[in-house]
């Protein structure tokens, strides 16, 4: 270990070689993933959270509408022509909360599936009329396999 005041530390790991090497388990069969697309409204108040998480659904096929907030949510909710097929929203946000944004969608385009995420406590997010029982959640942070886990769990609950 190299240690030094505002320099940080640097660690040396020596692992030994393995006479004849290791094969590598095989992976498990898996049944491919059934490719989805279409665009996903997400509204995240955090500009980083936003971009990763927009990245993540873009890399997996998705088109991705952003809002900055609810409040923006709210005006790209009314601007819409076409129901989104899936709606990512932030519980906690300022002005308008993750619920309104949610409510003004289904009542325009009823049947779109909600995914609400939040790096708040259970008993912040139940205030704002989110219990994690009744809706698809996510809780923050996520990764891209997490995130899309939720993905098709959310669109797989829509009504067909």
């Amino acid at each position: 270990m190299d240690s030094a005041p505002g320099r940080g530390n640097r660690f040396l790991i020596a692992v030994p070689e393995t006479p004849g090497g290791v094969e590598p388990e095989p992976l498990p069969a898996t049944t491919p993933a059934v490719a989805i697309s279409g665009t996903v409204l997400l509204v995240e108040d955090e500009p980083e959270v936003r971009a990763i998480a927009a990245e993540f659904l873009e890399i997996e096929g998705f088109t991705v509408t952003q809002a900055v907030n609810g409040d923006h949510a709210l005006k790209v909710v009314q601007q819409l022509t076409t129901a989104p097929l899936l709606l990512i929203t932030d519980v906690v946000m300022p002005g308008a909360d993750g619920r309104e944004v949610a409510e003004a969608l289904t009542a325009r385009f009823p049947g779109t599936p909600v995914l609400f995420t939040s790096g708040y406590t259970d008993d912040v997010v139940v205030r704002r009329g989110v219990s994690q029982a009744e809706v698809t959640f996510l809780a923050k942070p996520y990764t891209s396999a997490t995130l899309m886990a939720k993905v098709r769990e959310a669109l797989a609950a829509r009504p067909s």
